[in-house]
């Protein structure tokens, strides 16, 4: 069993120093904590209240920061309109079955969900819906309220991972998912290739896709709207981590780019797949990993539909906070790359 990164960086004095520290909004180290101590093998195991948490428990989140993305400092501006050099023919090599970017937000003016209560977080929801409304003909969709969706279409939905549920432990254990399903939702663009998430893990939750390898165009994508949104809505942005996230793991650009995988023939050599995906800095996510042993780390419920027995496997940049969003993506599709040429070398 693998410990979270709260078990590994949260020693008995630092517990000491940070126990009656509290947020002026009340959020104290047991309620960050909660989810890691409930589920010790989770991932991170922590959860904050508010954006002031990452100045009260700095001393124990920098650690995990610092572990997963390799420093503790290094936001990036704005993001620009630079496009990302990726290899043309990553686009329609037929070994990538999909590709995804998804970008992390949360508004500036409320708590985040761990801690917020149920008016301001249907107030979050108005608004959202509101916002997304008045895209009007550039960005062309539908907004769904969890709360009043029927079930039946709200299974289809989930069927086409275009919808969440309330059924994760871990945002359960932290409280995220309190009066559920009230005050969350879903837009959906009209090509269902852009999706909005609201009141899941964050406020936001920007998330473009492609059944190809086209990431270029899914960064376009959900860049473009959330540069609309942040004009309209003002997200949560520190100038030392970036923007600001429910998880230490997601601050700074809150973007994961990841593409699906097909690799029967590095699936029998998982030394040299696992050789190659550290090499780029990346991360292998799903039941497909857990063939490389103990170390390949715990399994969450949204990344466990790509089985290890196919040879599929989900690929992700692992770090949001130091690096753009262009050299992030450029960072997974060199990834892509050096796996795909390996697969046809095996």
């Amino acid at each position: 069993m693998v410990d979270s990164l709260l078990s590994k960086h949260l020693d008995p004095e630092l517990e000491r120093q940070l126990e009656t520290r509290t947020t002026a909004a009340g959020w104290t180290l047991a309620d960050l904590i909660r989810c890691g101590r409930t589920y010790p093998s989770c991932k991170v195991g922590v959860h904050v209240g508010d954006a002031e948490s990452y100045q009260v428990f700095a001393p124990l989140l920098d650690r995990i920061i610092a572990d997963v993305h390799g420093q503790t400092s290094g936001a990036s501006g704005r993001w620009t309109n630079e496009v990302p050099r990726i290899d043309p023919q990553l686009r329609d090599d037929l070994a990538v079955l999909s590709v995804s970017v998804r970008v992390t937000r949360n508004l500036r003016s409320c708590q985040f969900p761990a801690l917020i209560g149920r008016r301001a977080r249907l107030e979050v929801e108005r608004r959202t819906s509101t916002a997304l409304r008045a895209l009007g003909r550039r960005f062309v969709g539908q907004y769904y309220s969890l709360a009043e969706l029927p079930m039946p279409r709200r299974r289809t939905l989930e069927a086409r991972e275009l919808c969440f549920d309330g059924d994760d432990r871990y945002l359960e254990a932290a409280g995220i998912t309190r009066d559920w399903p009230e005050g969350r939702g879903l837009w959906c663009g009209e090509d269902r290739r852009l999706v909005v998430w609201v009141n899941e893990e964050d406020h936001l939750r920007f998330i473009s896709s492609s059944p190809r390898g086209d990431l270029a165009s899914c960064l376009s994508r959900v860049r473009e709207l959330a540069w609309a949104l942040e004009d309209l809505l003002g997200f949560h942005h520190d100038d030392r981590l970036g923007y600001l996230a429910s998880c230490p793991s997601n601050v700074g650009t809150g973007l994961r780019a990841s593409a699906v995988l097909r690799l029967p023939r590095l699936a029998s050599q998982p030394r040299r797949l696992r050789e190659i995906v550290e090499a780029h800095g990346l991360d292998l996510r799903g039941r497909a990993i857990s063939k490389f042993g103990a170390d390949a780390g715990p399994v969450s419920g949204r990344d466990a539909s790509h089985q290890g027995g196919s040879g599929v496997f989900r690929l992700s940049n692992r770090r949001c906070l130091g690096a753009s969003e262009v050299a992030s993506v450029e960072h997974l599709a060199d990834g892509m790359s050096a796996l795909l040429e390996a697969e046809r070398s095996c």
